[in-house]
Parts: C-alpha cells; sequence; structure tokens
C-alpha cells in the first residue's frame, strides 16, 4: 500500500514538473519569436507622398488622406481647392458644369462666379473680385481666401512633404502631448535616450514587419483621431497618419474653435399670428377666379389662399399664369393671405431641364419674382412633385435660390412635400427646411386615383406616421398638415389575382350620399379610422372609406397632438359644412 502512494506521488510530482518546464519554454519562446518576428524599419518620408509636388498637394481632410480627381495646388502664396473638396466643406454650394456656373447660397443671399471671371453676382448685381473661380485642365477650382467666406474649415500646409491638412474648426479636437512612463517610474527609471517609442503607419502585428515614420519624445503632440486596442490612431504636425501606443499618450486636451462664418439661423418667426389654415382653390381658368367669393362663402377660419396660377410649361423654363389681381384684392379685403401654389407641371422631362440649369432656375425665379410684385401677392406655394431622383441637388438648389429672393420681398414661403419615404429623400427636407416658412405635408393619396389596389386616401396611421417621421427633419412650428376634402369610390372587377381596380374622386358630402343610396353597409373602421362601406352591382364590388367630420377630427387631433403650425385643405369646394365645424373646434385649441 505504502509502495502504491509512494509511485502516486512520484507520477504527480513528475506531471508538475513537465507542465511547469512547458509553462517557461512556451513563455522563453514566445517571448523570442516575437522580438524575432517583429520587425521594425524606418519609412522614407520623402517617399510617402512622393507623387505629389510643390504645385500639386496631397490633402489630408480630418482622419484620412483624400483621394481626389484632381489634386489641391499652391500657385505662388496662394491655396487652391477642386470644387470636389469645396463641397465637403460645405452645403451651401452648387455648381453647373454644363454653364460652369458656381452657386452660393446662405441664409440670406445668392452668389454666382464663372471660371475666369472676376465679376461675380450677389443677389443679381455685379460685383468686382481680386480672386475668382480658376478652371485648370477643365476642373474648377476655388482660392481658399474666397471659399473662407464661405464655409468653417481650418487649414495647414507642410512644404517639406506637400502636404495640405483640412479639419473642420466646428469639430472639437483632441491633442494628445507625449510622455514616457518609463522614464517616471520610481525605482530605476530608464534614461529616455534609452528609450525607442515610434509613430507606426499600421498597428504592430506579429508576423509582420513593423516600419516606422520616427520616433516620439516627450513633448510631441498629436491630434488623436481615433483609437484601437492599445493604440491610438493619430496625426502629426505634419499631416502623417498613423498610430502611437496609448500608454505613451499622457495629457489630453480638447480644443473647439469659434465659428469663423455666420452659421444659419435656425429661429422661425411664423409668417402668420395663429395657426395656418389655408385652402387650395384649383383654378383651371380666369373664368374660375370669379368663383372665389362663392366658393369662400361656407368657410370658416381660413386666413390664407392657395390659387394653382403658376406653372413651369415647358423646357426652356416659361412660367404660364392664371393670376388676377382683382381676385388678390377681394382676398385682402377680406382679410385672406394670397398664397399661390407654383408646380413643376408634374412633368419629369420639364423638371429635369430646368433644375438641372442654372441659366433657367434664374429665368423662371425671375418670372415669378415679377408676379409677386405685379400682384401683390403674399406668399408663394412651391408645388414640385414627381421629381426625379437625378434632380434632388438641383431641386434642393432651386428651392433655396427662390425662397432667399422671395424672402427679400417680406413674402412667405411654403412647400408642398410627401410623407417621407425612402424614394422621396432626394426632396431635400432637412436642408430646405433651413430657407422656407413652412413645410405642408401631403396628408393624403396613400391610395391614389391609379393605384393597384383599392384602399383609404389618408388612414390615420398613414398621417400620424407621416406628421412624425417629418418632424425628424423640420420643427413642429414649421410643419402644416394637409387634410383630404375628397374621398375615392373604387371599383373591383375580376377576382384573384385578376382584379381590375379603378376609381373616382368625389367630395366628402357627396361621396358618403352615394354610398347611401346604394344601400351600402357603412361601419366605424378603427384601423384606418373612417367609415368604411361597400355594396355590389353584379359582378363588381365598390368601395369607400369615407371622409367625414368624425374621420376629420382625427386627423385634428394628430396636427393639435404634435403641436403644429396648422393644416391645409385640399381642395375648396370638396368639403362640407361638417369638416368647418370640425376645424373650427380645432382652430379653438
Amino acid at each position: 500500500m505504502k509502495k502504491n502512494k509512494a509511485v502516486i506521488i512520484l507520477v504527480i510530482f513528475l506531471i508538475l514538473a513537465i507542465a511547469a518546464a512547458g509553462f517557461f519554454a512556451y513563455k522563453y519562446f514566445t517571448a523570442y519569436k516575437a522580438k524575432e518576428v517583429i520587425k521594425e524599419e524606418p519609412i522614407n518620408l520623402k517617399e510617402v507622398y512622393s507623387a505629389y509636388n510643390d504645385e500639386n498637394l496631397v490633402t489630408v481632410f480630418e482622419k484620412e488622406v483624400l483621394n481626389l480627381a484632381a489634386p489641391s495646388k499652391k500657385m505662388g502664396d496662394m491655396f487652391y481647392l477642386p470644387l470636389e473638396l469645396a463641397f465637403l466643406l460645405t452645403d451651401d454650394l452648387h455648381y453647373d458644369a454644363a454653364e460652369k456656373t458656381l452657386t452660393y447660397t446662405d441664409n440670406r443671399d445668392v452668389i454666382r462666379l464663372k471660371p475666369g471671371e472676376k465679376t461675380y453676382y450677389y443677389n443679381n448685381e455685379p460685383v468686382d473680385l481680386q480672386i475668382g473661380l480658376i478652371e485648370i485642365n477643365g476642373v474648377a477650382y476655388l482660392p481658399t481666401d474666397l471659399l473662407a467666406k464661405f464655409a468653417n474649415f481650418r487649414l495647414s500646409y507642410n512644404g517639406e512633404y506637400h502636404i495640405l491638412t483640412i479639419d473642420n474648426p466646428q469639430k472639437p479636437q483632441t491633442i494628445g502631448v507625449v510622455r514616457f512612463p518609463q522614464a517616471e517610474e520610481a525605482e530605476k527609471p530608464k534614461k529616455i535616450e534609452e528609450i525607442k517609442e515610434y509613430i507606426y503607419d499600421e498597428i504592430p502585428q506579429e508576423g509582420k514587419i513593423v516600419r516606422y515614420y520616427y520616433p516620439v519624445y516627450p513633448g510631441m503632440t498629436f491630434v488623436i483621431l481615433d483609437e484601437s486596442g492599445e493604440y491610438y490612431h493619430v496625426r502629426s504636425h505634419e499631416g502623417f497618419l498613423g498610430y502611437v501606443k496609448k500608454e505613451l499618450i499622457g495629457t489630453v486636451e480638447h480644443i473647439l474653435e469659434s465659428n469663423t462664418v455666420k452659421e444659419m439661423s435656425l429661429i422661425h418667426k411664423p409668417a402668420l399670428s395663429g395657426k395656418v389654415n389655408l385652402v387650395w382653390h384649383q383654378v383651371f381658368n380666369m373664368t374660375a377666379n370669379g368663383s372665389l367669393a362663392e366658393k369662400m362663402a361656407q368657410t370658416k377660419g381660413v386666413n390664407v389662399i392657395s390659387p394653382t396660377w403658376f406653372h413651369i410649361t415647358d423646357t426652356e423654363g416659361t412660367v404660364s399664369s392664371l393670376a388676377d389681381i382683382a381676385y388678390v384684392k377681394w382676398a385682402h379685403q377680406n382679410g385672406y393671405k394670397v398664397w399661390p401654389l407654383f408646380s413643376n407641371s408634374f412633368d419629369k422631362a420639364i423638371t429635369h431641364a430646368v433644375l438641372s440649369s442654372t441659366a433657367k432656375r434664374e429665368k423662371v425665379i425671375r418670372q415669378i419674382l415679377s408676379f409677386v410684385d405685379l400682384y401683390e401677392l403674399d406668399g408663394i406655394n412651391i408645388d414640385f412633385e414627381e421629381v426625379p431622383k437625378e434632380d434632388g441637388s438641383g431641386y434642393v438648389q432651386f428651392v433655396k435660390e427662390l425662397s432667399l429672393f422671395l424672402k427679400q420681398k417680406g413674402v412667405t414661403v411654403s412647400v408642398d412635400m410627401y410623407v417621407p419615404k425612402p424614394w422621396t429623400e432626394h426632396y431635400g427636407r432637412a436642408e430646405i427646411g433651413k430657407y422656407i416658412d413652412y413645410l405642408i405635408i401631403m396628408g393624403y393619396d396613400e391610395h391614389w386615383s391609379t393605384s393597384p389596389k383599392s384602399g383609404s386616401v389618408a388612414s390615420i396611421g398613414f398621417v400620424r406616421e407621416g406628421v412624425a417621421d417629418t418632424l425628424n427633419y423640420l420643427p413642429a412650428g414649421k410643419v402644416v398638415l394637409g387634410l383630404p376634402f375628397y374621398t375615392r369610390l373604387w371599383k373591383e372587377s375580376g377576382s384573384g389575382d385578376n382584379v381590375k381596380v379603378s376609381s373616382k374622386a368625389y367630395g366628402m358630402g357627396y361621396g358618403k350620399q352615394i354610398m347611401i343610396d346604394k344601400g351600402a353597409k357603412i361601419e366605424w373602421d378603427g384601423e384606418t379610422a373612417q367609415y368604411y362601406g361597400e355594396y355590389k352591382e353584379g359582378q363588381e364590388t365598390f368601395k369607400m372609406w369615407i371622409e367625414d367630420k368624425r374621420s376629420l377630427e382625427e386627423k385634428l387631433r394628430v396636427a393639435s397632438g404634435y403641436r403644429l403650425a396648422g393644416i391645409a385643405g385640399w381642395k375648396l369646394g370638396l368639403e362640407n359644412e361638417d369638416a368647418w365645424a370640425a376645424i373650427t373646434d380645432y382652430l379653438k385649441q
């Protein structure tokens, strides 16, 4: 028994001895391997950006080296940036490559420049320049001295390595100062000259050769861009991007410079003292203007009328007009503001031709401004629908330009807008929201005239979601909810996958009466917050989601709950007395 116990003890001892030997061998060989495999090599700094020279500069923007189609340039004592880079510094520049015209819009002015010209146009008035936009090898460049009037940026230049570094001073910058903790140890501190630490081009990894720009020493400063594990991603004073051990960074300072360019004011002063209560008046000819007094007789609480007067009618930018000075005078005498609707005729070809051309945008704007003066208008309601995605930037630029010129005349600017969906992002709600007075959500046509499926024109979920999503882009004080004064009678024929759907629009009162006359069973649909009815005639099924006082009240609660600027109704003449009763209650809230 004692013999067996001795054998067991011996075996355990041997196992422990082997394990200990293995552990120390592992530590020795891995340390040896690390020392052998990780090899540090210096970088020839002159070769880092050897493709650049005293004229053509490499550009470092914040934390990355930009791969520009055309390089930044230094000509004499001046720096010139390609427009590709200028667009990164401000959203207020728009370049028309076909007409070679650069447009700058801020919260007050519209400025236009052309390459090679020493005259620019400030709100359509010529002004002489000492320096201007230039063109080199077909690329437009802005001198930084001129760009500084339009954008916030901080610039530094290293002539030895041809590095132009640009930062946004509105973003805080983190500066780290190098220290050597090894030299500060209480016991056996190392001498600084004995310590070898570097700024690397990549984070050191086993099995790879490590390249470094140069050694680092206490007191050196780096811009800290990011962090990764045990390293900081940094930028050197020359403009090189690399990595430094975190333990080497002692003091860290956060710097935020004050802005040098005036920021766009986001403070909104309402154009009207109370809630907006707008009605659109659809006008097809001059004769229709004469029906205004009759149509307005049954309305209650309306303070804005928007007649559909102005439309771009061709690809040259001609604007047609059905405006009538007598109409405006009657409206003013009866206490109404007049904000005529101005559309793109919902024509994609016309829209593209006009929005993509600086000259044509200017032509359209001059016509609208002349109409404002001629007819003593209080506002303009911009209604551009079916704008192609590729024309989104042109649309945003057009709204900005037109809004600024209208504001100079004291004219209110409103824009009609779809509920937010991915396919309408190019309408630039947030950007145009800085320039306009009101954005009117078209809270209808959830199911439109040619919809392949029957459904509500404006269910409560569609409306509520449209409002909530719009408020991600603009404050409630700038948002108006557009309401439908109509409904659709849907006809379905066929069955299964072969169902054919068509519809007709009817005013609120008449639409409901059709269902009553046909003996339809009408019930409240809580999901849409509307009365729903249907009936059959032969093999055809007729359906209607009815707009009435109760359904409008549900929508008005959304406008009230979100404290929106007001409401707008499409269109005058389709509503009934019950609609005005609901709206009157809303206006009292």
